[in-house]
């Protein structure tokens, strides 16, 4: 199973993880990562006439592989990630926050999905759009 970050061409991937079954129910199970990973993104934000942060969704989906490498969404959800900005962030070099997203369902041999994660932003510079 692979964690993947997406907005139209462009494509951030988490390494390869085992799905790990329950010991009471088979059928059930989890994907830990034991050591944080850490995928980057760089997302330009404008602004928009009432001085808030125009939306900029990007998709996050769970994707199994199979044993030929083919990669097969399984469940997804879209990000908005001008919900994790704000004005005073600026007057901090970085910012993290925890998230729980539930993901919706895209096989029929997945029940719920849910995923955990920190987004941690940091702001780079501010400029006038050319």
């Amino acid at each position: 199973m692979i964690v993947v970050f997406t907005r139209r061409s462009r494509r951030r991937c988490s390494q390869p993880m085992i799905w790990e079954p329950s010991i009471r129910n088979p059928y059930l199970g989890s994907v830990k990562w034991t050591l944080p990973e850490i995928i980057d993104i760089e997302v330009t934000l404008f602004k928009d006439s009432h001085g808030r942060f125009e939306s900029k969704d990007w998709m996050i989906s769970i994707e199994d592989i199979s044993p030929m490498g083919k990669q097969r969404r399984i469940a997804s959800s879209a990000i908005n990630i001008s919900e994790f900005i704000d004005e005073d962030q600026f007057s901090v070099p970085f910012r993290q926050e925890f998230t729980k997203k539930k993901l919706q369902i895209t096989s029929k041999k997945v029940r719920r999905s849910y995923i955990s994660f920190i987004m941690a932003t940091q702001f780079l510079k501010e400029g006038k759009a050319t």
